[in-house]
């Protein structure tokens, strides 16, 4: 069940209002639980969708539907995999994740990180990730946080240096209104066991920009020093109590400084209270 047994990888890196990304009005008094993540459109780029996200009484997510689509240049599909049910259950010291092809047991600390001695948290948040492709491969990520933000990543592996990689993440100024939410696209199981809480308590503003930089450890990027550079920017529109309803993604990429890409997805959001 490689969904599900993703959670060392790289995280590549939603009424009426205004749909600016630095919005800074933020007018949550509740806590509003996703009900579903929608692509409206999307043009040479895969994305996902998420259905019927179940909750229990302590609004822990307990289970949802995926399907992912790979988008070509004009927006038209020509994949679409088949819809996937992950199903969450909570134990005293561990968390159960499975569908209908495997299940993976995670055991937790205290405080619901995963308990794992290649994860290392400081206060809540995630500092250190220590990884293997199964392989030869060993890589080390390390994250900065800087007022509850995660500002920058370095992943640095041995012996393939190539493989490295390097993030920046800028913010905007409104404050992330759901505790457990946050959007980024990806598998089943990495974006659940960042829902969940296995991997930490997340950023606290919602994110405006992501650069990733392939083939390097420097911390200030340069896009010229990259095998692989991308820039991905967002813009919001929110409900009247600050939550997302709408996320816009629009990202450039280049390799090896000669090859660019350009691709857009747009989300809707819905809530179940």
């Amino acid at each position: 069940m490689k969904k599900l047994l993703l959670l060392s990888a790289l995280l590549i890196f939603a009424c009426s209002s205004d749909s600016e990304g630095n919005e800074s009005n933020n007018n949550s008094n509740s806590q509003r639980l996703v009900e579903s993540i929608t692509v409206l459109s999307a043009t040479n780029t895969r994305a996902e969708n998420y259905y019927s996200m179940s909750y229990d009484e302590n609004n822990r997510l307990i289970s949802f539907e995926y399907q992912s689509f790979d988008f070509d240049e004009n927006g038209q599909i020509y994949y679409e995999s088949e819809i996937d049910e992950v199903n969450i259950d909570y134990f005293e010291n561990s968390v159960m994740l499975y569908d209908d092809n495997d299940e993976v047991v995670f055991p937790i600390n205290n405080d619901g990180t995963i308990d794992d001695n290649d994860y290392a948290f400081v206060n809540g948040y995630l500092t250190n990730i220590e990884s293997s492709d199964g392989q030869d491969d060993n890589c080390l990520q390390q994250q900065t946080w800087v007022n509850n933000n995660m500002t920058h990543f370095v992943e640095t592996c041995n012996p393939n240096f190539e493989d490295s990689i390097v993030g920046e993440i800028e913010y905007t100024t409104h404050i992330r209104p759901n505790e457990t939410f946050v959007y980024y696209r990806g598998g089943g199981g990495v974006i659940s066991s960042i829902w969940i809480g296995l991997r930490g308590k997340q950023s606290n503003n919602l994110p405006l920009r992501f650069r990733n930089c392939g083939g390097s450890t420097n911390f200030n990027i340069n896009p010229s020093d990259c095998s692989y550079f991308s820039e991905t920017e967002r813009t919001y529109e929110f409900d009247s109590q600050g939550h997302p309803i709408l996320i816009n993604e629009n990202q450039y990429a280049t390799q090896n400084n000669s090859s660019d890409s350009f691709s857009f997805v747009s989300v809707a959001i819905t809530y179940a209270n």
